[in-house]
């Protein structure tokens, strides 16, 4: 779906002939069917991850109180052979400790052979939890770092208990405050402003002539203006294409041979949103009639706001290059408003108007909407 929030599509079910918004026929018939869609609005800020630092996640079976002094850990001088080692871990219950601050005395052959042979070794596991019984009674001066890395990005919203970067007192009940920044987001400060795509715009034909109902980079006709009234070899679809239903095309001569406006379309020049103030260009393809040199193409705009009342205000009159399609470009500036119309008067010889008339000419009109001129989150 192109942006914008109403839209209406069109099913021309026909025999035989050329594909056609509206073939007609004795046995033709074509349906709409108008709907509109949700607004597309992107939300930029990253979920908050808070996580839980409070002591009552810590495991069950670390001990309540932490010993304030080291125990005595030196082994018998004189050992007469090498301490005898248990095959199973001992077992330490928390409800098995006192409730106050003691020194025990630690027997040698209390340790698994993993450990010196005169004194354990004081570093914390950095996975206490998979051996929570030899967890070391004496805390370090500092634990090991903790990057936010180590936590899966995956389920940034579990709670997830981390040690604080000091050895607080087991009788503290403040809690590190740890920062989080999940990689899946961007730094910096995020824009809270919905993102706008811009995209050129194909027209409908809408209450008399082809239309953008929705702003972009562009707005083109496509093959909706080709030929021109009921000439000879191609009719034109929808004639005259005016949005003030006024008939201006003549009907005399022979399709790609005589005159006939074939496509407008406007742009941006900087390929970005066409909005209010933007310089613009006007892309007209024509058929000129034999080498061009008593073509003229009369452009004109509106923008009153009235789409079916224009008010046209002359850009300037061009010729065609040669003969047979032939492609003629205008840049102009848009003036304020968001509801636009250009006008194309293809004639053969003649003054500049809005609408020559005569059995040669043909005009034809575009409507567009711009963005207004705010800031915004553009990308093309």
């Amino acid at each position: 779906l192109p942006p914008g929030l109403n839209h209406v599509i069109r099913g021309n079910y026909r025999w035989r002939g050329s594909p056609s918004p509206c073939t007609a026929g004795s046995w033709a018939d074509a349906d709409d069917l108008a709907f509109t869609v949700h607004p597309l609005v992107v939300s930029t800020d990253p979920p908050t991850v808070s996580p839980a630092l409070t002591p009552s996640k810590t495991p069950s079976n670390q001990p309540s109180t932490i010993p304030v002094a080291e125990p005595s850990m030196e082994p018998n001088p004189s050992p007469s052979s090498s301490p005898t080692l248990p095959t199973s871990h001992p077992s330490i219950t928390p409800s098995a400790l006192p409730s106050e601050s003691v020194e025990p005395t630690i027997e040698p052959s209390k340790f698994p052979s993993s450990y010196p042979s005169k004194r354990p070794s004081m570093e914390p596991s950095l996975t206490p939890s998979q051996n929570p019984s030899m967890k070391p009674t004496a805390i370090p001066s500092q634990w090991p770092s903790l990057k936010p890395s180590l936590i899966p990005s995956l389920a940034p919203s579990s709670a997830i208990t981390m040690l604080p970067s000091s050895s607080p007192s087991h009788k503290s009940s403040e809690s590190p405050s740890i920062s989080l920044i999940p990689s899946l987001f961007p730094t910096g400060t995020p824009s809270s402003q919905p993102i706008t795509v811009a995209v050129a715009q194909m027209a409908v034909f809408v209450d008399g002539s082809p239309m953008c109902s929705s702003y972009g980079i562009s707005c083109d006709s496509g093959t909706l203006l080709q030929a021109r009234g009921n000439v000879n070899g191609g009719p034109e679809q929808n004639r005259p294409n005016t949005r003030d239903g006024g008939n201006c095309d003549g009907s005399s001569g022979n399709y790609q041979s005589d005159e006939s406006l074939e496509r407008l379309m406007v742009r941006s020049v900087d390929g970005g949103v066409m909005m209010e103030g933007s310089t613009v260009e006007i892309v007209a393809t024509v058929w000129a009639w034999s080498d061009g040199s008593e073509d003229y193409l009369d452009l004109y705009y509106s923008n009153s706001g009235d789409l079916s009342n224009p008010n046209w205000v002359y850009i300037e009159t061009n010729q065609p290059s040669g003969g047979n399609e032939q492609t003629i470009v205008v840049q102009f500036d848009l003036p304020p408003g968001l509801n636009h119309v250009i006008r194309g008067n293809y004639r053969w010889k003649g003054k500049p108007s809005s609408c020559t008339g005569g059995k040669w000419a043909d005009a034809d009109d575009l409507a567009f909407t711009v963005r207004p001129n705010i800031s915004d989150n553009i990308f093309v």
